[in-house]
């Protein structure tokens, strides 16, 4: 995916791309489980931009691993309404999260950025806490 030349892709392929992140994660985590959603109904062909929800994935697993509990990763992607959203929720541990901000935290500032250039507004990116879970939920029109 890396080295597409388009800066678009069809839907079903950057979810293809996110099922074999999962699935090559799930052998890294020995134990915590992780479960996965897709539901693209006819949209699986709708052209969305190159890897625009690893970001959201990737966070889920990288801070979702630290926590005490044993809450699963979440990863949910749906076609509804004219919009794709992706949601992903994973058990959140602050004091962990504290210490990876300080080497990191771009993906999400670079995500808003992308959104903004792509859509104009027309896209959101909400993250929320509860102190033990982590939210995430993009979604972008097609």
């Amino acid at each position: 995916m890396l080295y597409e030349d388009a800066p678009r892709v069809p839907l079903n392929r950057d979810v293809e791309f996110i099922e074999d992140y999962v699935s090559l994660m799930r052998l890294r985590l020995s134990g915590r489980e992780a479960i996965i959603n897709i539901d693209l109904g006819d949209h699986d062909s709708a052209s969305v931009p190159l890897l625009l929800f690893i970001p959201l994935v990737e966070n889920a697993f990288k801070y979702g691993v630290d926590a005490t509990d044993d809450t699963p990763i979440d990863i949910d992607i749906r076609a509804e309404a004219g919009s794709v959203v992706c949601t992903t929720t994973n058990a959140y541990n602050p004091a962990a999260t504290g210490v990876k901000r300080q080497s990191s935290g771009i993906g999400l500032a670079n995500l808003r950025r992308r959104l903004t250039l792509i859509y104009s507004g027309k896209a959101s990116l909400t993250t929320s806490s509860d102190g033990h879970i982590y939210k995430a939920i993009l979604r972008i029109p097609i």
